[in-house]
């Protein structure tokens, strides 16, 4: 069984294949080209590299947010494509589930973060078995801190909001805060074909005119338009 896994997400595209003993090839660019320059080709060169033709893909999975609204609509709708046209099943990865399996095991808590803008973030907290213990939700960093000052344990941060918000998150959880290096920090699309084909043979693929990205939050465009809206009532 082959299963293509595809993230989107952020800045950096992956995207890995898998069958049920190994991650058989994973691609990852981060060149500064848009997902919609990127995917399709980068797609082909890894079925090339893994000898496969897409007619051999026995499953899709995309990772569906939280992240970057353009990417995760580019990620989504390209696997759905290919999941209709292959007529394969597809399944549905949380970005941060994704992103925090890199880390399973480790010595504390493992939280996600993603720059959300205007003074929030995307992030969630999971125990190093992946317990969820705060879900993926949008909220201000100084909230975020709060929770964990609560919680009072190691914990591991991850993800590409950790550039912008290390140094605030060492001075206000000195001996706590353990910040990952960039070359281990980003979701691994191997992953997300893993955890894809862990679901589709449990039966637990997705709906595939259903399935949609998690946003968390109205984009800047939505959310100047309903702005635009109350000032006209």
């Amino acid at each position: 069984m082959y299963v293509l896994g595809l993230e989107t997400s952020s800045k950096v595209l992956t995207l890995g294949i898998a069958d049920e003993k190994r991650v058989l090839g994973e691609l990852t660019l981060n060149i500064g080209l848009t997902h919609g320059q990127q995917l399709l080709p980068a797609i082909d060169v890894l079925l090339n590299l893994v000898g496969l033709q897409p007619s051999q893909l026995d499953g899709i999975g995309v990772t569906t947010g939280p992240g970057s609204f353009t990417g995760l609509r580019i990620g989504v709708s390209t696997a759905k494509a290919f999941a209709q046209s292959l007529e394969i099943p597809i399944c549905g990865i949380s970005t941060f589930e994704a992103l925090a399996h890199n880390y399973i095991n480790t010595n504390g808590l493992i939280c996600p973060l993603f720059d959300a803008r205007r003074g929030e973030v995307y992030t969630a907290i999971y125990q190093n078995d992946l317990t969820e213990l705060l879900p993926p939700t949008a909220l201000s960093l100084e909230e975020l801190v709060a929770k964990l000052e609560t919680l009072k344990q190691r914990v591991l941060f991850c993800g590409d909001g950790v550039e912008l918000f290390e140094q605030v998150l060492l001075e206000r959880l000195p001996g706590l805060a353990k910040i990952t290096p960039p070359e281990i920090r980003q979701v691994r699309g191997g992953i997300v074909a893993a955890l894809a084909l862990k679901k589709i043979k449990a039966g637990r693929q997705d709906d595939l005119f259903s399935l949609q990205p998690h946003y968390l939050r109205k984009s800047e465009a939505e959310l100047a338009f309903l702005a635009r809206k109350t000032k006209e009532r």
